[in-house]
C-alpha cells in the first residue's frame, strides 16, 4: 500500500488479530498488544513501566514453560547418551527458571556421572592394585587400596564386596596369629601335654584359614 494508505489504516482500522497471525500465541499476550496498539488514546498504556508489569507475568510463564521443554530435551539427549548435548540443554533450562527442580536433579546426576567417567580409571587400577594384593596375602595394604577406591566412587558394589572379603581375610590372619602364638606358649610352658594343646591350636588355625 502507498504511504497515504498505510497511516490511513493506522489511525482508522483495527489491526488483525495476533492470534490469527501466530496460532500459538497466549491470548493473554494478544491482549496486552491489543491495549498498545488501541486507537484510543486513553485506552491505551499511560506509562512503560504499566506495560512491563503486564508483560512481566507472561514473559515468567514463558520461560518456565521453555524451561520444561528444554528439560525434556535434555533428558532425550542423556537417554541417547549425548551428554554434552543434554549439559547444554540444561544448563539453557536453569538459566529460564532456576528453580525448575527436574532441571536441577538432571543437572546433579549428569555431574554425577561426568565425575564417575572421570574417575573409572583410577579406581579401576586400585581395584587390580588391590586383587594382587590380595593374591599375596598383603591384606591390610590390599585394603587401604580398596578404601582409597571407594573414596572415589561410592556407588561401586564389586569394590565393596571385595573390601568386605579383605576385610575378613585380614581378621582370619590375626586370628591364626593369635592361635599360633598361644600354640608355641603351650609348648614351652607346659611340657607335659605340649603335643595335645600345640595339635588342638593349630587345627583351630587351619580351620580359619580354611
Amino acid at each position: 500500500p502507498t504511504q497515504p494508505a498505510l497511516m490511513y489504516r493506522i489511525m482508522n482500522e483495527e489491526p488483525a488479530s495476533l492470534r490469527t497471525l501466530i496460532p500459538d500465541c497466549p491470548e493473554a499476550l494478544e491482549q496486552v498488544l491489543a491495549r498498545a496498539l488501541h486507537k484510543d488514546r486513553d485506552q491505551r498504556y499511560q506509562a512503560f513501566e504499566d506495560l512491563q508489569l503486564d508483560l512481566r507475568p507472561l514473559m515468567l510463564e514463558f520461560q518456565q514453560s521453555r524451561s520444561r521443554q528444554l528439560t525434556t530435551q535434555a533428558i532425550a539427549q542423556a537417554s541417547a547418551g549425548d551428554l554434552e548435548s543434554a549439559q547444554t540443554a540444561v544448563r539453557e533450562a536453569l538459566d529460564l527458571d532456576p528453580a525448575n527442580r527436574e532441571a536441577v536433579q538432571l543437572r546433579r546426576n549428569l555431574q554425577q556421572d561426568a565425575q564417575r567417567r572421570f574417575i573409572k580409571p583410577r579406581v579401576e587400577a586400585l581395584l587390580n592394585a588391590s586383587k594382587e594384593l590380595l593374591h599375596s596375602r598383603k591384606f591390610e595394604e590390599a585394603i587401604s587400596s580398596l578404601e582409597s577406591a571407594i573414596q572415589l566412587d561410592q556407588y561401586r558394589t564389586d569394590v565393596q564386596a571385595l573390601l568386605n572379603t579383605a576385610r575378613t581375610s585380614l581378621k582370619s590372619k590375626h586370628r591364626i596369629g593369635v592361635l599360633l602364638t598361644y600354640a608355641i606358649a603351650s609348648a614351652q610352658f607346659n611340657v607335659g601335654g605340649k603335643e595335645i594343646q600345640v595339635h588342638g591350636f593349630l587345627q583351630q588355625g587351619f580351620a580359619v584359614s580354611d
